[in-house]
């Protein structure tokens, strides 16, 4: 709790917009099938040009959720963060693209990561370079719910 304490009144009102990101985001993926509504098809598109302000708002984003998702009192792992991350930015008009993907080396079990990526920017997931993003080639009337 030492970081909370440490930030200043704008930091703090975005930690608890994170939090509030979070539940709904926890929330949504116990209610519905998220890969029609979600999952982005084609994560490697090229972005639209990017301003200043819209560049520092992902920047704000991406620092709130990693935050808030460490105190809050649910899990928030890499799905519900990426989702509460794309709400906000959405919210901004800030366009965003979650992919999903498994690790390049195969385990022992399955493994899957989700991550969100705003402008070329990672915004949640962190480090994601041992991950492959799913293809996106079936069209969605093949996806499965």
């Amino acid at each position: 709790m030492r970081v909370l304490r440490k930030i200043t009144p704008r930091r703090l009102v975005d930690v608890a917009r994170a939090a509030v990101l979070l539940a709904r985001a926890r929330l949504q993926t116990r209610q519905e099938s998220l890969a029609r509504s979600v999952v982005s098809r084609d994560p490697q598109a090229p972005w639209p040009p990017v301003t200043t302000a819209q560049s520092s708002d992902i920047d704000r984003v991406a620092w709130a959720v990693a935050v808030a998702a460490r105190y809050v009192p649910w899990r928030s792992d890499c799905l519900v963060q990426a989702l509460a991350a794309r709400a906000w930015l959405a919210a901004h008009g800030i366009e965003s693209r979650l992919v999903i993907g498994v690790p390049h080396q195969r385990g022992d079990s399955f493994e899957a990561h989700a991550w969100l990526l705003s402008h070329g920017v990672t915004v949640t997931g962190g480090n994601i370079t041992r991950y492959a993003a799913f293809p996106t080639a079936l069209p969605p009337e093949n996806w499965i719910d």
